[in-house]
């Protein structure tokens, strides 16, 4: 999850208005500190607005659910890989690697939120957990050890490649696994449109011609 903050360097502007009005003035009288409290929280509060906002991504485990041990398990065993993940993130300075590992998060926390929802049987994310996760971990120690090496040659350049490029199959197979969790949702919602239709031209309000249904 992202979240925005204020810049870091507005509390600088608190710190300084301090000291300039101590040098200027004095900090001896209550209503001298009062008076600088006050512009300092006036700089700071200017300082954070006309700055440019910081965007962090703020990491969150997968929340656990009630009465199903069996995906609560899961769950920790989730997170344990993710926490994994992102250790193995902050070793990694290419920025599209970065940002495909935090996709693959985000697309597990995505799935899980589903099932927890759904309440679905752990064998829904069981293959994540057995396969996809550990194998991201495997080719990431790979991955950061190849970028650890002061000579970078063809082989060593075309496996870094390899791994970058796996990391996108496995997202697209991700987001693959959390549309096919809504597979029974959108039959229902067919079903449900069929019928609709059908009571529609049975009471006249829509015309049926050539397969396409159109309105009165």
């Amino acid at each position: 999850m992202k979240v925005t903050r204020k810049s870091p360097y507005a509390i600088y502007f608190f710190g300084l208005t301090f000291l300039l009005y101590g040098i200027i003035f004095s900090l001896y009288r209550l209503s001298d500190i009062l008076i600088c409290t006050g512009l300092a929280i006036l700089a700071y509060t200017i300082a954070g607005k006309v700055l440019p906002q910081e965007e962090i991504v703020v990491h969150e485990d997968i929340a656990k659910t009630k009465g199903n041990a069996a995906l609560n398990e899961a769950i920790e065993e989730a997170n344990g890989y993710l926490k994994a993940i992102r250790q193995k993130n902050t070793l990694i300075a290419d920025e599209e690697i970065t940002q495909k590992l935090d996709r693959i998060e985000a697309v597990t926390k995505e799935i899980f939120d589903v099932a927890l929802v759904k309440d679905e049987e752990v064998k829904d994310v069981r293959r994540m957990l057995n396969y996809y996760l550990p194998t991201v971990i495997k080719l990431l120690d790979t991955y950061v050890e190849l970028s650890s090496k002061s000579y970078s040659g063809e082989n060593i350049t075309g496996s870094m490649n390899k791994i970058a490029e796996m990391l996108s199959t496995i997202i697209t197979a991700f987001e693959k696994h959390l549309d096919e969790m809504y597979s029974q949702e959108a039959m229902d919602i067919d079903s449900e449109i069929m019928v609709l239709e059908q009571i529609l031209i049975s009471e006249g309000l829509l015309e049926k011609k050539d397969q396409t249904i159109t309105l009165k």
